[in-house]
Parts: C-alpha cells; structure tokens; sequence
C-alpha cells in the first residue's frame, strides 16, 4: 500500500525535496492535497477574452486616441462606405481645439477629417462634401469624398467642388464688376453651405457667400447653388433675409433650442474654432438674447457682471449666433474680453453701443452706436463723444498754452469746460490705417448730447459715469 502511495506522490515528493522544509509524512499529506487539487477543474478551459470594442483612431499632428464607434454618430451606412462623427473636446495635449471628427471607412482604407467647417451627406448617393477655410478664417475650399470601386477595391477617393477663384467669379458677375483687375477683385471671400436638395435626380448644394469689393471698399453678398451632376451654378446678388417670429415659428424654436442646448453645456452644437475652451464662466456672466444684427432673430450675449460697481452697463464678451445649416447651429461671432476702458455693451436691450473712456490728461468719452451686418462686421450708425477740462485757472501758465496747442479745437478756442460732439461714418475705400470710416464732426449742446445717449442706452450719462462731471 505505502508502495503504491509512493508512486502516486512522486511529484508531489519532488516539490518537497525543493527545500518546503516539511517532514517526509508531512510533505507526502500536503503532497495529497496538492495533487487532488487540480482534479476539481480539470478539463475547465479559462474564459476567452472578450473581443475588442470596434474603434477607430483619432489622430492630430503627434497625438491619437481611441474612439469607439459605439460613441459616433453613424452619418452614413452603406455596404462598403460608412461615415461616422465623434465631437471632441479641447485637450491641451492632444487636440488644439474641440470640434468635430468625421472618420469615414470603407473595406480597404479609411479618412478622417479633424474639424470641418461645415459638412454635408448626400444620402442618396453616398458622398460627404466639406467646407474648409484657410488660416484668416476666409473660406478655402469645396471638397466632396465618395467610395469607388477601382479593379475591384472599394476605396475612399476625393474631388474638389468650389475653389476661392470661382466664388470670387461669381461675386464679380454678380455685381457686374469693372474689367479692371483692381476694380474687379474681391478679398476676404466668406462662404457658407445651407443646403443639399435633389430635383430630378440632380444633387444641388447651396449656400450664401460675400467678398469684399476692393474698389468700393464694401461686402457684397451672394446666395449660390451647385449642380454637382451637371457641373452648373446659379448665383445671384444676396437679399438680406429677415424673420418674422409669428410668421416664422419653426426657425425661431429651433434658434432658441439651440441656445438652450448651449447654455445647458452642450459644446457640439457649437461651431468650432482654434484653441476653443469653456467659452463662458456662469459665475461671472449672464446670458441675454437679442437681435443685433437685424434680421429679427436673437442672438445670445454673455455680459460681464463680476465688477464691484454698481453700474448697470455690463461689457457683453461673447456674442453667439444661430447659424441653422445642415450640421451646425451656434456660431462665436464676437468676442472681447475687455479691460473696461473701451467694450461693447447694451443698456436697453435692443441698441448696441461702443463705449471707449480715457481719464488722462483730459476725460474723454466717445459712444457709437454699432450694428452687425451679415458677416458680423461692425457697423457705425453714429457716435456722440465729449472732452471735459478743468477750468483754465486750474492750469499753471505752462500748462494752459500746452493744452491750448494740443486742442486748439476746444480748450484753444474757449478754455475750460465740457465740448459736446456727433458725427456720422463716411465709408473711406482708400483708407490706409485700416480703418474704412471717417467721422464728421458737429458740435451739440449738453442738453442735446444727454439726450443722445439716453436714446442709445435707456440710461442716464450722469448716473452711469461718474468720473464725469460739470
């Protein structure tokens, strides 16, 4: 028996025999044990691994990360070409700005673009079209990507659709421009996509797009549609489209949802830009909704309210548009993070007004009330400003024939004292300093002057500025 015994625990007498320390009757009952062990799951093979979630890799400059296509949109699923959409945020590290994603895939290869524009799927057909702009924020490129099957591989292949150089065609014959080369060209070319339809079998996609005239020194505005089939446009001058909120119920409440998403914190609503970060902080703004630009719809501002003063103008720093399109819906179209001497901001709610304060050798105050056009260029109404001396006896003998040569237009001519001013914007195409207005001048009373202002903000000069007075 002992023999048999023996036999059965050789391994288990040879893991003994490795130095456990244990007797020869111990090692042989722990050899027993060590031996019966592994019967209690023999013939169990262990769990496979599970299969790795389908992903794909997102990958900027140096930086990649997994994104799994459960967390995509799927934009696109046909048999050999799906196109998928995954927003990402703002990583220091890795990505320069949130925005998104499209990654597109067929058997053979796969694309991804970082941050379109803009973008829109032909569903019918299979083909995605982007918009690029190039480093100034002017518009780039049309590009449109499809799946062929080329010697029986289906593969990504792509074709440019609209280049700067037709865009700005169309501008010049649509407002008939000079033949002259200098008179003709248009700068800054701006160009949205709005729209993909079908009529009778044709794909079209269509937009709005502007240019600056450089000999007029003015933007001119486009709407344009793009047979992509036959290879045609249809292009004609823009007219400022308004709204009307009873007439157009749908568009407003999809205007004020894509606010409410935005407020709520939803960034992919958000047309992205470079270096994008928290664009607000709620502990030290306020959001408001209004129209600033006339076309009837609101925009949403975010004012400044983290101040000690009791002023009720508050500096607006960012101004959020409803942009509508195919894919996006909240535009930044203005930004200042302001320092308090000059900033946008609204008293009543409805006029915008340019505040710009110096408190230097001379308190000087300048007020313009602005309004956006089409392509969020500010636009001057008209402007009030004022300059305030002490009274001349303030002044040594020095002093007085300084100022006197420095502002022979008011201290010069009557001394000490508040000067009250208006003027209106002349357009100046020549312009060299980059600015394209001249102002005129009109000296106005103070009655005249208060007047002004309250009809520019609801408020009153005197209570809102007390670091002037007379």
């Amino acid at each position: 028996m002992k023999t048999k015994i023996g036999l059965m625990l050789i391994p288990g007498l040879l893991l003994c025999l490795t130095g456990c320390g244990r007797t020869e009757t111990s090692c042989a009952a722990a050899a027993v044990r060590e031996w019966e062990a592994p019967k209690k799951t023999f013939g169990v093979m262990p769990e496979p691994a599970p299969e790795k979630e389908a992903y794909f890799q997102a990958s900027y400059e140096l930086s990649s990360i997994e994104i799994p296509l459960s967390e995509c949109v799927c934009e696109y699923a046909g048999e050999d070409f799906q196109i998928y959409s995954s927003f990402i945020y703002y990583d220091e590290k890795n990505f320069p700005y949130s925005g998104t994603m499209v990654y597109m895939q067929t058997p053979a290869d796969s694309l991804q673009i970082y941050s379109p524009h803009d973008y829109c799927i032909d569903q019918e057909n299979g083909v995605i079209y982007f918009l690029f702009r190039d480093g100034n924020d002017s518009f780039g490129s049309v590009y449109k990507y499809f799946a062929e099957d080329i010697a029986g591989t289906v593969s990504i292949s792509g074709a440019k659709v609209l280049s700067t150089y037709l865009v700005e065609d169309w501008l010049k014959d649509a407002y008939g421009a000079a033949s002259d080369e200098a008179q003709s060209s248009f700068s800054d070319i701006h160009l949205s996509i709005t729209s993909l339809e079908y009529r009778k079998g044709d794909v079209i996609i269509g937009g709005e797009a502007s240019g600056i005239c450089i000999a007029a020194g003015e933007r001119y505005y486009i709407d344009w549609e793009w047979n992509d089939t036959t290879k045609e446009e249809n292009v004609v001058p823009h007219a400022f489209r308004t709204y009307d909120e009873e007439k157009d119920p749908e568009i407003y409440a999809a205007c004020q949802e894509a606010f409410d998403l935005f407020e709520g914190g939803d960034r992919s609503v958000l047309v992205p830009y470079e270096n994008m970060r928290c664009c607000t902080d709620k502990n030290t703004q306020t959001g408001l909704r209004m129209d600033v630009n006339g076309d009837g719809l609101p925009e949403l501002l975010y004012v400044n309210t983290d101040s000690d003063e009791e002023r009720r103008i508050l500096p607006i720093e960012y101004i959020y548009t409803y942009t509508g399109g195919m894919t996006k819906t909240v535009e930044l179209v203005y930004t200042d993070l302001n320092d308090y001497t000059e900033f946008l901001f609204s008293g009543d709610g409805i006029n915008l007004v340019y505040d710009y304060s110096d408190h230097g050798q001379v308190n000087y105050g300048s007020y313009t009330r602005y309004q956006f056009d089409e392509n969020w260029e500010k636009k001057p109404l008209y402007r009030i400003w004022l300059y305030c001396f002490y009274d001349m006896d303030y002044y040594d003998e020095e002093e007085d024939a300084w100022y006197k040569e420095k502002f022979p237009d008011t201290y010069g001519r009557r001394g000490g004292g508040c000067y009250f001013f208006k003027g209106s914007p002349v357009l100046n195409a020549a312009s060299e300093s980059g600015l394209p207005y001249d102002w005129t001048e009109e000296e106005i009373t103070e009655d005249e002057f208060l007047a002004l202002y309250y009809e520019m903000t609801g408020f009153d000069f005197l209570e809102e500025n007390e670091d002037f007075s007379w």
